[in-house]
């Protein structure tokens, strides 16, 4: 997945056939990183997993090279 970030919400490109971008950001007042897919906001968010665009935006953030960060963040 392509990842992209713009003033702290991040855009994960989708793998599904309509390409299009998921916007994913951490919110500090519910303590926790929310999606605008369908899978998040009508089963996820309720149980409190993670969809696979916030588990690819968490996995980036924590293996990405200092470079791929910087590329990632550079993009406005």
């Amino acid at each position: 997945m392509k990842i992209k970030s713009k003033n702290g919400i991040f855009f994960i490109r989708s793998d599904g056939r309509r390409k299009h971008d998921h916007h994913c950001h951490y919110s500090a007042m519910m303590q926790r990183w929310l999606c605008d897919c369908e899978d998040f906001a009508f089963r996820r968010m309720k149980s409190g997993d993670d969809c696979k665009h916030i588990t690819a935006c968490r996995e980036f953030m924590e293996s990405a090279s200092m470079e791929q960060l910087k590329e990632a963040l550079k993009w406005q």
